[in-house]
């Protein structure tokens, strides 16, 4: 497997981004673990986590703003179908612990590391804020072999909503192995994505472009 994981041509700098998610997702331990990723708005979390999944054979999951908790249910339940190779229609998951513990177990059974992936996180917690409980108790349970191990990775841009996750007396403090933000590219490397071959030019218009950040 550890092969098989290796950083794609495509993306751009993230070595050490990169290392610590590979880190993490070859964990030798049967229970479950879970990784946080946040950073600001198009800093490239999703295109990094979108290659991590592609290269680890997991299956990623992403919330869209005002979904609403029924839609997002159902297509939830239509990409973890689609995972396990059954046919449209065929799962109807009616809650988000079954989505989550279902989830966990098509990706303990599917060809591939067993990883699962849920993007956007804060667009899930406006209309279903007991997730993160589900989470606890999926992590608790699997501690002592009564829930699917595996291996769980939480993202959002909302950086107030994504720190709280692991404070105070959230369900998830002291769940996370890993807590990863991922910073803005500095203007060298910035140079190499916008293809400014002019290192001066290059460190003018990251000074113009820093503030909203980069995409990849």
């Amino acid at each position: 497997m550890a092969e098989l994981i290796a950083k794609p041509k495509r993306l751009l700098d993230r070595d050490r981004e990169w290392s610590l998610l590979r880190e993490f997702l070859l964990d030798p331990a049967v229970q479950l673990r879970q990784a946080i990723v946040s950073g600001r708005r198009r800093n490239g979390k999703s295109f990094l986590l979108e290659a991590l999944t592609e290269a680890a054979g997991g299956l990623y999951l992403t919330a869209i703003q005002e979904e609403g908790r029924v839609l997002a249910l159902q297509r939830f339940s239509e990409l973890i179908a689609a995972h396990a190779g059954v046919r449209p229609g065929a799962l109807r998951l009616d809650g988000w612990q079954d989505v989550l513990s279902t989830a966990l177990d098509v990706v303990n059974r599917a060809p591939g590391a067993s990883l699962l992936v849920i993007d956007e996180l804060p667009y899930l917690l406006q209309h279903s804020p007991e997730v993160p409980g589900f989470l606890q108790l999926l992590y608790d349970q699997s501690q002592f072999g009564k829930a699917p191990g595996g291996r769980i990775v939480l993202c959002g841009s909302a950086m107030s909503i994504m720190s709280e996750l692991l404070s105070g007396t959230k369900p998830l403090r002291g769940r996370a192995v890993l807590d990863l933000r991922l910073p803005a590219f500095d203007f060298r490397t910035a140079r190499i994505h916008w293809g400014v071959e002019d290192p001066a030019t290059a460190l003018l218009v990251d000074s113009v472009l820093e503030p909203v950040t980069i995409s990849v």
